[in-house]
């Protein structure tokens, strides 16, 4: 009992170590940064915008958003900088809430604006300032979890540090600073994976369900942790005769995974009882975007991009797109990165990804493809486990060289965006 109970203790204390240790990490590389992008992207409006004379620095934000004038120039450029694409979107929701008058904005989540709003309380009632304070928060949480998710369901620390490197480094990574949804949900997703590894089937389902109100595609995260609740009970995939028992079994254990999906269904309901119309008709009517079945949303694609070679080699997009699922059959074919969970999470978001097709804007009928691929796919971070393990074993130099390479992307990038050429 004596050994037992020192065995306990020297878990409990390596944890809190590995904890504090994920943290003391995330946190440096999080405030690192956004130290360095708030100076790049005010460096880079100031020698852009001398090429857009006539343009505010939160030139993108419509009369239509009510967002609070920037009073000064300081404000100019370290706030203005950020109110781009869909960005002014989760600001508008902020400042204003959901209506009918700006109903393209209600097709995104509740809990990012509601975060912004309560941060709002202690910044003065700035969206923009408290919206540094929630993405740099929520990045460092989320940094944290992927230290801790690398060395737990790896079983490598290293792994995990490397990822919270690869993660900052990355060429988009400058969305998870802006006042959008990305950083909230890479928390929530990481967060639901550990907790169900954990069998703390309650915590993980309530987790999906902030999840689920940040972004409707949080439900897929309800797959990825039913497959860790199955293989919790019992399941062996090769042996269909314990997939009834295991399912048996993880429904009575794991009931609260439920509440992943639930999430978005108050968010429906939240819009309806705003009498707001319904998402596919906002989507279609506001946005203008549709979205058909996956195996369509592929053949649309690719349709698009054998018809516009020319538009198609510029576009991020589209690199991306083929990029990811390169990644995913990469991820196939190694049994540490070949692990249904990652896998059923990947794919599930690659499928919503592809199925969500634009149209030119202010028409409906000349359809392109799935626009803001790049964007969403920051978040696909069993991806950037893979990438980090990759670049972890090169040598000394090309690592380096491919981090600064990263890392330059990142910067020019940035800058782009400051003048809306990389984007929504």
């Amino acid at each position: 009992m004596k050994l037992l109970i020192i065995t306990k203790r020297d878990n409990l204390r390596s944890m809190s170590d590995l904890w504090r240790r994920a943290a003391a990490y995330g946190i440096a590389i999080a405030l690192l940064h956004r130290l360095a992008l708030t100076i790049w992207m005010a460096l880079a409006w100031a020698f852009l915008s001398s090429y857009l004379p006539d343009a505010r620095a939160d030139f993108h934000a419509t009369a239509d958003a009510h967002l609070p004038a920037l009073a000064s120039p300081a404000e100019e450029y370290l706030l203005g900088v950020w109110r781009r694409w869909d960005a002014v979107h989760y600001l508008d929701l902020t400042v204003n809430g959901y209506r009918l008058d700006q109903a393209g904005s209600t097709v995104f989540g509740v809990l990012t604006p509601l975060a912004l709003r309560a941060a709002s309380l202690v910044t003065g009632g700035s969206a923009d300032i408290a919206s540094i304070l929630v993405q740099t928060t929520a990045f460092a949480a989320a940094l944290t979890l992927l230290y801790v998710f690398g060395a737990r369901y790896y079983q490598d620390e290293a792994l995990g540090k490397a990822a919270v490197v690869t993660t900052a480094l990355l060429p988009l990574s400058f969305y998870f600073a802006a006042p959008l949804s990305e950083s909230l949900y890479l928390t929530f997703s990481l967060a639901v994976l550990l907790l169900s590894l954990n069998g703390r089937w309650l915590a993980a389902g309530l987790t999906g369900f902030l999840a689920a109100l940040t972004r409707t595609q949080g439900v897929i995260l309800a797959a990825a942790a039913g497959v860790i609740l199955l293989d919790s009970q019992g399941i062996d995939w090769r042996a269909p005769s314990t997939w009834l028992p295991a399912a048996s079994r993880s429904l009575r254990r794991g009931w609260a995974l439920a509440l992943i999906p639930a999430g978005a269904l108050v968010f429906i309901a939240y819009r309806a009882a705003l009498a707001l119309p319904p998402l596919g008709d906002t989507y279609a009517q506001y946005s203008y975007h549709f979205f058909v079945n996956p195996l369509e949303g592929a053949w649309i694609n690719l349709r698009w991009i054998v018809t516009h070679p020319a538009e198609a080699a510029v576009s991020l997009d589209v690199w991306v797109m083929i990029a990811s699922f390169a990644g995913l059959i990469l991820a196939l074919r190694f049994p540490q990165h070949r692990r249904l969970p990652l896998i059923a999470f990947t794919l599930g978001h690659l499928l919503v990804y592809v199925s969500k097709i634009n149209w030119v804007w202010g028409t409906t009928d000349q359809p392109l493809y799935s626009q803001s691929f790049a964007r969403y796919a920051v978040v696909l971070f069993p991806l950037i486990l893979l990438i980090a393990d990759g670049a972890r074993r090169l040598p000394a130099r090309p690592r380096i060289t491919l981090g600064a390479v990263s890392g330059l992307l990142l910067l020019f990038a940035g800058a782009l965006f400051t003048v809306a050429l990389v984007g929504p």
